[in-house]
């Protein structure tokens, strides 16, 4: 029997935990699809409400806004009182923003619900992810989180699929009623599922905060501080391209007179290259190290950006280079998990990821923003794609300081 950590005991090939890994993933995919619909009922909801695309940067942000003070607010709370109590708490919130998002009448009530929505997420994710990272051998974590995290591609692949299908049948509010509806049906799975770990986080940790300072100032401390700062700026980076890319790409397409359907298929390409890079990705890490499956990644996705400027722009052609870059921008996105995982300790897991989220939605944030206004000057698609290269680079740069000093990370068994 291969041999677990301290506080991975469960064995993999309990019920139980393929129970909590397909329930994470469902978690995830309702991520993905929450946040890409937006982007996709863009145009739809422009003509419905008579209001320029370019007037959509408040409300594609907010989501991103959203998941950043989760993350940040209510994420760690779960390293100190249980992931639980929390994960029911705000997948409820979700439910109940996502449904009211079908229902909004303006630009003003759909950012509110869609701050709300990412708020819920901010708080979920990091604590489902870092229950499951708690149970699962240290020697393959990394497969483990990303093939749960790949959930993430998979609903934004569904979301590309199914969007104009029921946009088209029942308009653009029953996309977010679908998603809340789904959404129930997941919470009320997690309810009789979903139980704390043996070692689980609570008030035994209180004793151990007070001695090594709050639990933000603990991944800012030696020897976290580097890694911890190459993380977030890495991730930032990554959710601005994440974010710019499959927000306005359909408006893009669109401006050149593509479909609803031929965009939102575009998209799923996107979303089907993250789900398989996020997967060699994770292998590789497991493998290798995260300094060097990143940098992989980033180099496949610069020559592919690189190309759109001097390929035609005929569908399969951008469609399969579409793809490619999702394998690695939207691929990087999805292992968010893992990296955390290899980078801090099991008492700190719930934290480090959320603050990496939340830090991340700066890119979140900023990429519908600087979207909105490139689109606003009349940018063309392949201009736009090549002013991605920029923050590729930097990606690349900030993979190289993940290491902590003296230690290879990979699978560190703590």
């Amino acid at each position: 029997m291969a041999r677990l950590t301290p506080h991975a005991t469960t064995d993999p090939r309990q019920p139980r935990l393929i129970v909590i890994a397909l329930l994470t993933a469902a978690v995830m995919i309702v991520d993905g699809y929450d946040l890409q619909v937006i982007g996709l009922l863009v145009p739809t909801l422009s003509r419905h409400w008579d209001v320029p695309v370019s007037e959509f940067g408040s409300v594609l942000a907010a989501a991103p806004l959203g998941l950043g003070i989760g993350a940040a607010l209510l994420a760690p709370l779960g390293d100190r009182f249980g992931r639980r109590r929390l994960i029911l708490t705000s997948f409820a919130v979700l439910i109940a923003a996502v449904t009211g998002s079908g229902l909004a009448r303006n630009l003003t009530e759909l950012a509110v619900l869609r701050l709300l929505t990412g708020i819920a997420l901010g708080a979920t994710l990091p604590n489902i992810a870092a229950l499951l990272a708690e149970q699962v051998p240290a020697r393959n974590r990394a497969t483990w989180l990303t093939v749960t995290g790949a959930g993430i591609a998979l609903g934004a692949i569904g979301s590309g699929v199914a969007t104009p299908l029921v946009v088209e049948v029942f308009g653009w509010g029953a996309a977010f009623v679908f998603s809340g509806g789904v959404s129930a049906v997941i919470w009320l799975l997690l309810l009789f599922w979903l139980k704390e770990p043996s070692a689980a986080p609570g008030p035994s940790n209180k004793a151990a905060d007070r001695d090594q300072g709050t639990l933000f100032m603990q991944v800012l401390r030696r020897p976290y501080l580097r890694p911890t700062l190459a993380l977030w700026a890495l991730f930032a980076s990554n959710t601005l391209l994440l974010y710019m890319l499959g927000n306005w790409i359909p408006a893009l397409l669109a401006a050149r007179g593509w479909t609803m359907a031929e965009a939102s298929g575009a998209i799923a390409w996107f979303g089907a290259g993250g789900l398989v890079g996020g997967l060699g990705i994770a292998t590789l890490m497991d493998r290798w190290n995260p300094t060097k499956a990143l940098l992989l990644a980033y180099g496949l996705a610069f020559s592919s950006l690189s190309l759109f400027s001097v390929v035609p722009a005929e569908h399969w052609i951008w469609n399969l280079l579409l793809g490619v870059v999702g394998s690695s921008i939207s691929g990087v996105g999805v292992t968010i998990s893992a990296v955390v995982a290899s980078i801090y300790p099991s008492r700190m897991m719930a934290s480090g990821i959320g603050f990496t989220v939340a830090v991340g939605r700066v890119g979140a944030v900023g990429g519908p923003a600087l979207g909105a206004v490139m689109i606003g000057r009349g940018l063309s698609a392949e201009t736009f794609l090549l002013a991605l290269l920029l923050p590729v680079m930097l990606c690349m740069v900030c993979a190289i300081g993940l290491r902590l000093p003296g230690r290879e990370v990979r699978g560190d068994p703590r």
